[in-house]
């Protein structure tokens, strides 16, 4: 049995923490911890426990008078040179374009809006991040995606292969391959690593959320 991904939690409020706890107490693959309240108490947490993640929110006091919020971009920069075994998961009720561009650039491999379903079901976020991918929020994915983050998402190649798949979606992976100049077997290669990191498990489900986040053209569908 592999062991659990081990998961460090910080959020300036006791219910989110007490309502993340519950919820992944119950997943069996993932162990929290240590929770905290302020960047005073999470940075000896961070150096203590190593996690594998960090499912944090970037508005986090510096300590518990909270007369001052740390600063997101050059805070993750700094934690990542610190930690750079730790894969950093955003867990925020606050996001814009510039910001959340600015903060996968800064190193962040997921960001979730707590506004969102991806909040009621943390594991999968905590799973894919773990492995080192990415999981962001359907809006956040929008905003990543338009932009100088792209290629942090899908490379050039594996854009290719899906506006083939996009604009021919049932041909099969030998005759996408004669189409893009690659073998078959390396065709459905890209495809599964498409899949992961778009956290889908099909070719319609992949163009659909590539269409959306502007990976891909639909000017040139068929």
């Amino acid at each position: 049995m592999s062991c659990p991904i081990r998961v460090v939690v910080a959020d300036s409020h006791h219910l989110i923490l007490t309502a993340i706890n519950q919820q992944l107490a119950e997943v069996s693959d993932i162990e929290v911890v240590a929770v905290c309240t302020t960047a005073a108490c999470l940075e000896p947490l961070l150096e203590y426990h190593e996690p594998n993640v960090l499912l944090f929110d970037p508005r986090l006091p510096t300590t518990l008078d909270r007369d001052h919020y740390v600063q997101p971009i050059p805070t993750v920069v700094t934690w990542q040179q610190q930690y750079p075994n730790t894969a950093f998961l955003v867990l925020s009720q606050f996001g814009d374009p510039a910001t959340v561009r600015s903060m996968v650039r800064a190193g962040v491999k997921g960001y979730c809006l707590k506004e969102d379903k991806l909040s009621l079901d943390l594991a999968p976020a905590i799973r894919r991040v773990a492995r080192g991918l990415s999981y962001y929020s359907p809006t956040i994915m929008e905003w990543v995606t338009d932009g100088q983050a792209t290629a942090s998402i899908l490379s050039l190649r594996e854009r290719e292969v899906l506006q083939a798949v996009a604009m021919t979606p049932d041909a099969t992976a030998a005759a996408l391959g004669q189409q893009l100049g690659i073998s078959g077997h390396t065709v459905s290669n890209h495809l599964n690593s498409i899949y992961q990191k778009l956290g889908v498990s099909s070719r319609a489900g992949a163009v659909l959320t590539a269409l959306q986040g502007g990976l891909i053209s639909p000017l040139d569908l068929k």
